[in-house]
């Protein structure tokens, strides 16, 4: 609703069983927008992006990475914004706010010192399978 009529959101996790948690989170209060596709949850590598998809206005990262992800500056629409932790794991991090202007620029403005888990692909995340099935069916 915070996107407005035609707008679209997407998420991306490279673990599967969060995948499919989030879309039923999402269905217990609002299916509606995952019927309509203004919202799809995608197994993925979100530092990677989504290439096929962009450019995106607002991109948010959920974890902190040490430099901005070339693919997702490149998926930043002119004009857009991203809104990205960025420092060490378990260092110094600040949340940021990137902009592209009209001539490719990017600019980069810290807000708030902040700490977050790294942004890192499933082996690194969750070395071990675990089997969650019975809490998210």
């Amino acid at each position: 609703k915070m996107m407005g009529k035609g707008g679209k959101s997407y998420g991306v996790d490279h673990i599967p069983e969060l995948v499919k948690w989030s879309k039923q989170n999402i269905s217990k209060h609002h299916k509606e927008l995952l019927e309509d596709g203004s919202i799809e949850i995608i197994v993925g590598d979100g530092r990677k992006g989504l290439p096929n998809k962009g450019p995106f206005d607002i991109i948010h990262v959920g974890g902190a990475s040490e430099v901005i992800p070339p693919p997702l500056l490149e998926q930043l629409a002119v004009g857009g914004k991203m809104m990205i932790p960025i420092g060490p794991q378990g260092g110094s991090q600040v949340l940021s706010i990137i902009t592209k202007e009209s001539d490719g620029k990017i600019v980069n403005t810290g807000i708030l010192e902040v700490r977050y888990a790294p942004l890192t692909d499933r082996k690194k995340q969750w070395p071990q399978q675990v089997d969650y099935g019975q809490r998210l069916s």
